[in-house]
C-alpha cells in the first residue's frame, strides 16, 4: 500500500515512471528544459548493505537512464523498508545511518514502515495523508506516545525522507511570544532569575555583569544546599 502512496506522490511531481524489469525497483526520471532529475525507489523487506544496494541498482538501471549524463549527479535513490513492528527500528537504525551516509552512486534515503502502518493507511490516498500533518488531534496523539503506529508519525516521516516533497503549510494556534516565554521560564524553575533580569533591563542604572555575577553566586549557593 504504501508503495502506491510513493509513486502517487512521485508521479504527482511530474516525474514519469520509466520502464524496467524488475518487480521490486521502479525507476522516474523528470526532464523539463534544463531541469534533469531522476527518482529510483527500491522496496525491500530485507535490509542490506550499501555497495550490495549500490550494485542492485545498477545492475537493474535501465540503459537509457545510465547514458543520460545527468543520472549520476541528479539520482536519489529511495529505500522503502519494511519491518514486522516498528519497535523493531532500533535494531537497525545504525545500519540504515550508515547507507543514507554512504556517498557513492546514489543520494539516498531510507523509508521505514510497519506492517500495523500499511494498515493504517489502507483505503485512503496521498493526500489524505498529507492532510494528517494538519490535524492536531493525531499530532497529540503522536506526541504523546511516538514509538506507537500512527497516521502522523507515518506521514512525518514521508515528508522527511522524500526530498523532492514541499512540507504543507499548518495551521496553529498563535500564542503570544511573551507568553511562549513565561511558560519556559516557569517550567525551568527559572521565574525568580527572569524576573530580575527583567527589571535590571528597564533601569538604566544597572551594571548587568554585576547582576549577571550574583545570579551565578546565589544558583552556586543553592546547589551547595541541595547536596548538604
Amino acid at each position: 500500500m504504501l508503495n502506491e502512496f510513493i509513486t502517487q506522490a512521485i508521479e504527482d511531481h511530474s516525474f514519469i515512471e520509466v520502464e524496467s524489469e524488475s518487480d521490486e525497483i521502479s525507476f522516474f526520471k523528470k526532464e523539463i528544459g534544463e531541469l534533469r532529475r531522476y527518482i529510483i525507489t527500491y522496496r525491500t523487506d530485507k535490509f542490506e548493505d550499501a555497495t550490495t544496494i549500490n550494485e542492485l541498482i545498477i545492475n537493474n538501471t535501465p540503459t537509457e537512464l545510465l547514458e543520460a549524463p545527468a543520472f549520476a549527479k541528479n539520482t536519489d535513490l529511495i529505500i522503502i523498508f519494511q519491518l514486522d513492528k516498528l519497535s523493531n527500528y532500533k535494531q537497525y537504525e545504525k545500519n540504515i545511518f550508515d547507507v543514507e551516509e554512504n556517498a557513492y552512486y546514489f543520494k539516498k534515503y531510507v523509508l521505514y514502515y510497519s506492517s500495523e502502518e500499511n494498515q493504517l493507511i489502507s483505503g485512503k490516498n496521498f493526500n489524505n495523508l498529507k492532510a494528517v500533518l494538519s490535524d492536531h488531534e493525531e499530532f497529540s496523539s503522536y506526541k504523546a506516545d511516538p514509538s506507537r503506529p500512527s497516521l502522523y508519525n507515518m506521514a512525518a516521516r514521508i515528508f522527511i525522507k522524500l526530498p523532492f516533497l514541499e512540507m504543507p503549510d499548518i495551521k496553529k494556534d498563535i500564542i503570544p511570544i511573551d507568553l511562549q516565554i513565561s511558560t519556559l521560564v516557569e517550567s525551568l524553575n527559572l521565574s525568580g532569575t527572569y524576573n530580575k533580569i527583567s527589571t535590571a533591563n528597564k533601569q538604566s542604572d544597572t551594571n548587568l555583569e554585576i547582576l549577571i555575577e550574583e545570579l551565578i553566586n546565589e544558583e552556586l549557593e543553592a546547589i551547595k544546599a541541595e547536596n548538604k
